[in-house]
């Protein structure tokens, strides 16, 4: 009887060793990202990275697509990322706009945090502000945010290919695969040491169309289901992507 009343409780270890096995391959490539983010973010706009951040500020400071008061603001850092063009007068740039409406949420929290009294307290004090302004021409937590942005939308890429493969081959190998699409290509860079390029950003759309399409079998002609709300979703991330890079 002793026994009987043991044996049920006995296989609690086996169940928590197999749950976590079966979380392993969920958790590994979260763990290898963050750690990667940890070692070597570098925080900083520069290169075709500003002319992405003007997109981001005129859409959320000034609400207009007009980039003249960027051009003015950042006319110390500016290479060739804004200029004049001579048959209008008006400012402009060789660069599209999607990545900032990417950017958006993630800098958005940046501005609200920025105003807190934590922030000013006990973060401020510590980044030296002149030295950002200088090198990129605003303040260090607009490129936090973008950021983080970026480390965001990079850990979403890979979890998008690790779903669509777990469909095609177990969880272990999608897993191991999608770490190593991040390891093998520049992820790894433009996620860390220029995370605002338009790399990142661009391989999240590309990664979130490619998903609704395997997810939910849209490419599938023999699918005799109509999915009108799904077609509308890939035509929304496709016109995105297009605006990205």
């Amino acid at each position: 009887m002793a026994l009987r009343e043991i044996a049920p409780g006995s296989d609690v270890g086996g169940r928590l060793r197999r749950t976590a096995l079966a979380a392993l391959p969920w958790t590994c490539p979260l763990v290898v990202l963050l750690v990667v983010f940890y070692k070597l973010d570098m925080p900083v706009i520069r290169s075709d990275g500003l002319a992405y951040f003007c997109w981001l500020r005129t859409l959320l400071h000034d609400g207009n697509m007009s980039l003249t008061n960027e051009y003015a603001l950042l006319e110390g850092v500016n290479a060739y990322q804004l200029f004049i063009v001579p048959r209008t007068g008006n400012v402009g740039t060789a660069f599209p706009f999607g990545s900032a409406i990417l950017w958006s949420p993630s800098y958005g929290l940046g501005l609200w945090v920025g105003r807190t009294s934590w922030y000013v307290r006990k973060i401020a004090p510590l980044v030296d502000q002149a030295a950002y302004l200088h090198f990129q021409g605003t303040e260090f937590l607009a490129s936090l945010s973008m950021t983080l942005g970026t480390n965001v939308m990079a850990v979403a890429s890979v979890y998008l290919a690790l779903d669509v493969a777990r469909r095609r081959v177990s969880t272990a190998v999608a897993s191991l695969a999608s770490v190593a699409m991040f390891w093998g290509t520049p992820m790894v860079y433009y996620s860390t040491i220029k995370p605002t390029m338009s790399h990142i950003p661009a391989t999240f759309c590309l990664s979130l169309l490619y998903w609704l399409l395997f997810r939910f079998g849209a490419y599938e002609s023999r699918n005799e289901r109509e999915r009108p709300g799904i077609w509308l979703a890939i035509g929304v991330v496709l016109g995105l992507a297009t605006t990205v890079r």
